[in-house]
């Protein structure tokens, strides 16, 4: 789920040195977590966060951007056609101070391979903080605080199937309903 637990949050506030990080980190990202839909969502344990993002843009192609947020300097220079620096109504920041790097991606034929080569050299453990796919005016997967698992979740459209997939080759630790439509 997009909420923070309040050992992250601190963990959090320690990292940025603001301790007004707390109420702001946890405001932000429990505002990216709604949603207007009904589907369940998945709660994921990410053993692989190379793979498992380039499976889930890969099943997004043609129908997604991706957005980054964190560190992004390995990204300066690389040719990714139709990027951009916006916000958009449904990918937004989600650390508010300090400031980081912030890019919107399209997720297209043209674009997908640059981007899976550039998983292994941007640190998406380590330097990425935030990453989230939105398809069709939604969010399909958030990954907060480097792929936290508490933090990372996946909309049912990917398919329990896919989920089940990646959890047996090892991309995936486990996965678990964490929200139903009510």
């Amino acid at each position: 789920m997009a909420r923070l637990s309040n050992k992250r949050i601190e963990q959090n506030a320690r990292r940025y040195n603001r301790p007004e990080a707390r109420a702001r980190l946890l405001m932000r990202n429990t505002l990216a977590g709604q949603r207007g839909d009904h589907m369940a969502r998945y709660s994921v344990e990410v053993a692989r966060p190379i793979e498992f993002l380039a499976a889930m843009a890969e099943a997004y192609s043609g129908r997604g951007r991706l957005s980054l947020e964190g560190d992004l300097g390995a990204l300066r220079g690389c040719d990714l056609s139709g990027a951009s620096l916006d916000e958009t109504p449904v990918l937004r920041r989600n650390t508010l101070e300090p400031q980081q790097d912030f890019t919107v991606i399209p997720l297209t034929e043209q674009t997908l391979p640059t981007l899976v080569a550039l998983f292994s050299r941007i640190g998406l453990a380590s330097r990425v903080l935030h990453i989230q796919i939105e398809s069709r005016g939604a969010l399909v997967l958030g990954a907060y605080d480097c792929f936290a698992p508490e933090c990372t979740w996946v909309e049912e459209d990917f398919g329990e199937e896919g989920l089940e997939r990646l959890r047996r080759i090892g991309v995936l630790r486990s996965f678990a309903v964490s929200q139903q439509a009510g």
